[in-house]
């Protein structure tokens, strides 16, 4: 833990020789500010790595850096001219199945006439033999012809039928089997067509016209185009004082002034590597132009002092005591950093303390 000054510390240490060894030092009261220190880069907000699905020859980009995008829309190509043919070929297929049902048609307007002309045919076979068995009108050979067309018609007609069937069981086969192939060619296809996952700016294309790419490798940085974020990196030892909601001032290496941020997430996870948590808060109020990547200090404000005493840290001669004027005191001390320590009782702000002289 580290204690973060808003404000000077102390104002003025009024220095008095004592000694060729030491020095009296009297100190003022001021604010303190208890915070946490954490290493940061900024980042946009919902940023994320746009990778390929496949690995290929990057044929063009269809954005620059710098534009804005939407979901879904085309910002790279991959080379991919064998699956465009393998589509067309799987269009034109299925083009010509579509006019293979034409065939039916013309089989059920068969099935039509073949149908009267069964009907016609056992109408005058079955009044011919009632008539020949009833009454003797015609002749056996009439009736024989009569029978004879009727199982020609009968014939024709349930052989249309089948072959209706069959036809019909063909054409929906292929065309099933065509769709899945138009289906695949264009997801194939669309694989080597990169899309934008999510609207937003891009801020980085890492990828030349000509280069071979693959999954393992984003061609672009995409994220929120107004909305920024600092990410954190919390020791272990520190994370039970971070709670979300708590102000961040964040010190960038591009700009002189601070700004204010607002801790908005904690991963729960524990970084092994780092043995760090991750954080981020996102900037509030108004703020200079950022950009993903700036490097940044953060110092996450636990705790607002107001009058505290502090005493220079090699005033110490022990962990709770001090040298002074009228002697050796016993103080209790709170907070402290590398240059100054904060007194909670033992002396007050008359006191004055004795440091070595550098040497």
């Amino acid at each position: 833990m580290h204690l973060f000054k808003i404000a000077p510390i102390v104002g003025i240490l009024f220095l008095h020789s004592c000694g060729p060894d030491t020095e009296s030092v009297k100190v003022e009261k001021r604010d303190w500010v208890e915070s946490i220190y954490a290493s940061s880069k900024v980042q946009s907000a919902n940023q994320y790595a746009q990778y390929p699905e496949v690995a290929g020859r990057l044929v063009r980009y269809h954005v620059q850096e710098g534009d804005t995008v939407k979901a879904g829309q085309l910002i790279a190509e991959l080379d991919g001219v064998d699956l465009g043919t393998r589509l067309k070929i799987a269009q034109a297929q299925e083009a010509q199945i579509a006019a293979s049902r034409l065939k039916i048609r013309e089989l059920e307007l068969q099935i039509t006439s073949s149908e009267f002309l069964y009907k016609k045919d056992s109408i005058d076979y079955f009044r011919q033999k009632r008539l020949y068995e009833s009454r003797g009108v015609g002749s056996l050979s009439a009736l024989e012809t009569r029978q004879l067309k009727f199982k020609q018609s009968t014939g024709q007609l349930m052989g249309l039928k089948t072959r209706l069937k069959a036809l019909k069981e063909e054409i929906n086969a292929q065309s099933k089997q065509s769709s899945q192939n138009v289906e695949l060619a264009k997801s194939q296809l669309r694989s080597y067509q990169i899309y934008a996952y999510q609207s937003g700016r891009i801020y980085e294309m890492s990828t030349n016209a000509g280069e071979l790419v693959s999954p393992q490798r984003p061609i672009a940085l995409i994220g929120d185009v107004n909305k920024f974020l600092v990410e954190m990196e919390i020791d272990e030892r520190d994370i039970s004082r971070i709670k979300i909601g708590q102000e961040v001032v964040v010190k960038l290496d591009a700009y002189p002034n601070t700004i204010r941020a607002e801790i908005s997430r904690i991963s729960p996870n524990l970084d092994p590597g780092t043995q760090t948590f991750h954080a981020e808060a996102v900037f509030i109020g108004e703020h200079d132009p950022l950009y993903p990547g700036l490097t940044a200090e953060s110092n996450i404000i636990l705790k607002t002092r107001k009058e505290t005493l502090v005493i220079p840290v090699e005033a110490l001669t022990s962990d709770s005591t001090i040298n002074t004027t009228t002697g050796e005191k016993t103080i209790k001390i709170g907070l402290r950093n590398t240059q100054y320590i904060e007194v909670l009782s033992g002396i007050d702000e008359n006191t004055e303390i004795l440091i070595p002289n550098e040497k």
